[in-house]
């Protein structure tokens, strides 16, 4: 039958070929398709009677030669005469029994694996698959299980679809209107749907698959009719496009079936992709994608189908990324931001919707993929739309720094969704982390990083959790680097940064030491290892010093002068750290005392032997 079919191609494939009519070559290769596609399915369906029959044969001769079932026989118990006297019975005489003949090879074998299969082996637990490789084997299973060539023909159907309109846009092939052309179209969509609607039940998979790709191909119907063709105004369009999302949407909840609304999905977000005709209504774009998502999200609330979930994510902004890149202009930011918002929304809660409807029935898997990707996706979109704009940049991040902060205020208190609050949470301090140097200068960045990293640090250490108060010594070490570049900078406010110890060279350095003499104390109360609280005040002892070496400079110019300065400094320091040490009790406070007392007996002598008394006047 396959070469017959094979033949009649060939045949109407010349003929197609040399009458140059590409779109009827494009119908006739479908219909082979189609024809190939039924005698598979015949194939198969006479393949599995056979296998059934077989089967059943099987199953009769067992039966048949089953034994019959014995019964036991109850065992009945002689009664004892209760007069009868009792015999004496002689013992008998024990003799020592032959040694038994050795066994063969062969017995003794079989006893050896019969003892061997005896002890019981507990089972090894397979290791729990990824999700990427439970991503991977779920797309395997749906072009490999079911009715795989009514899913290959449907997908092949679609791209046909969009290619003969596109086709028949660019070369007018045909002498039929446009109008009766996609009314045909429209009209072979609806009767796949019906006949899918009416095998639902014998042949569901028959079913549910030509209703997808029946949806799929009046989406592209209707996305031609409105931008290629110009036939419908655009408050129709979008009305057809709701109703053919919605109930595309409506089948596949009905019918709890992710195929269907996959394929029917999919030929609504190829449709701009496949007739795309290079026109700048991004409006209408967006706004088409926008109503996609809204149904994406409406299903979410139902379904965990995390397969829509991505296509839809991935459709959203790889098409808004392609477009961007080579058409937006920064006069289009009030028009496209709307929607960037709008679809960083969706992703935002389909990735929180997917957690909380499985803490409802079992243990809560975090899609990494929406939750971090999200995010991450969106803000540089965001940064490349304000590339010049550093404060808006800014208060981009903030704001979702806010949001992020919000969820999990929200879901602290929720059982089951630990791990999802410890992600957003991470995005939080991520995004607020981020906002402080695109909205201040260097040193600021250093002072407000340093003090974020002693609260995330002490955090970490309360809560028992490594990768918070890892990340809290982390950015005292970015604190550092930006304080660092700081220097090489000129004062944003050269009167003010001339002020002593009120400047921004001082005030960043002694936040720099607050926070490593924070961080010892933490670790002191929360964490009894010697080691690394007194590097932690080391690293506090360091940069209060850096402090006072950025204040020589100032301390020059005033009366007071380089000596006295520092003579005053470290006098000061070392009754501040007195009062302290009694005030905290924290006796690692009282080196800096014996520091001091060593270091200004050095200063007072190398100042008197180079200048005399440090405070003659």
């Amino acid at each position: 039958m396959n070469w017959v079919l094979a033949v009649v191609a060939a045949i109407v494939g010349a003929g197609m070929a040399e009458s140059r009519n590409l779109f009827g070559a494009l119908i006739a290769f479908a219909l082979v398709m189609g024809l190939f596609a039924l005698n598979r399915l015949r194939r198969d369906a006479d393949s599995a009677a056979r296998e059934i029959a077989a089967l059943k044969a099987r199953l009769a001769s067992l039966l048949a030669a089953r034994p019959e079932r014995i019964v036991d026989r109850p065992v009945v118990d002689r009664p004892v005469a209760p007069d009868a006297p009792q015999q004496m019975q002689a013992p008998e005489i024990l003799r020592p029994s032959p040694v038994p003949p050795p066994l063969p090879n062969d017995i003794r074998a079989a006893r050896a694996v019969a003892s061997a299969a005896s002890v019981a082996v507990s089972p090894r637990v397979p290791d729990e698959p990824t999700w990427d490789a439970r991503l991977i084997a779920r797309v395997k299973r749906w072009f490999t299980e079911g009715n795989v060539p009514v899913k290959i023909g449907v997908l092949v159907l679609l791209f046909g679809v969009g290619a003969a309109l596109k086709l028949a846009a660019e070369n007018g092939l045909f002498t039929m209107s446009i109008e009766v052309r996609l009314v045909v179209i429209a009209a072979a969509a609806l009767a796949g749907l019906a006949l899918g609607w009416r095998e639902r039940s014998r042949r569901p998979a028959f079913g549910l698959c030509l209703q997808g790709g029946a949806i799929g191909v009046l989406l592209l119907t209707v996305f031609a009719t409105y931008r290629l063709y110009h036939l419908l105004p655009s408050g129709l369009a979008f009305a057809l496009v709701v109703v053919l999302v919605a109930g595309s949407a409506a089948l596949s909840v009905l019918q709890k079936n992710m195929s269907l609304a996959v394929l029917g999905f999919l030929g609504g977000y190829l449709a701009p992709v496949i007739i795309s005709t290079g026109s700048a209504n991004y409006v209408a774009l967006f706004t088409y994608y926008a109503v996609l998502n809204t149904a994406v999200f409406a299903i979410s609330w139902r379904q965990n189908w995390r397969l829509l979930n991505l296509m839809g994510f991935v459709f959203t902004f790889g098409v808004g990324t392609a477009w961007g890149k080579d058409q937006y202009r920064p006069e289009m930011f009030a028009t496209v931001e709307p929607f960037l918002i709008v679809f960083f929304v969706f992703y935002l809660l389909i990735g929180l919707m997917y957690v909380i409807r499985q803490t409802e029935h079992r243990r809560p898997w975090v899609d990494g993929t929406l939750v971090f990707g999200t995010p991450l996706v969106a803000f540089p979109l965001q940064a490349a739309m304000l590339k010049d704009d550093r404060m808006g940049l800014a208060f981009s991040a903030l704001v979702v720094a806010l949001v992020y902060a919000g969820l999990v205020a929200w879901l602290r208190n929720r059982r089951g969704e630990r791990l999802l609050t410890e992600a957003y949470a991470a995005l939080a301090l991520g995004f607020a982390t981020l906002a402080v140097p695109l909205a201040f200068s260097a040193s600021t960045t250093a002072s407000v990083w340093a003090l974020e990293g002693a609260g995330v640090a002490w955090l970490g250490l309360r809560q028992g959790r490594k990768l918070p108060w890892l990340t809290g010594l982390g950015l005292q070490w970015l604190a550092a680097g930006a304080y660092l570049m700081s220097l090489s900078k000129p004062a944003l406010v050269p009167g003010v940064d001339a002020m002593l110890l009120l400047n921004a060279k001082w005030l960043g350095a002694a936040i720099l030491s607050f926070s490593g003499f924070a961080l010892s104390l933490i670790h002191d109360r929360h964490r009894r290892d010697f080691g690394l609280p007194a590097l932690l005040f080391a690293w506090g002892v360091i940069w209060w010093l850096v402090a006072a070496a950025m204040q020589l400079d100032e301390a020059s110019r005033l009366a007071l002068g380089e000596w006295r300065f520092v003579a005053l400094y470290l006098a000061v320091s070392s009754l501040l750290a007195t009062a302290l040490a009694r005030m905290l009790d924290w006796s690692r406070l009282a080196w800096i005392a014996a520091f001091v007392a060593l270091a200004g007996f050095g200063l007072v002598l190398a100042a008197d032997g180079e200048f005399g008394s440090p405070f003659a006047t």
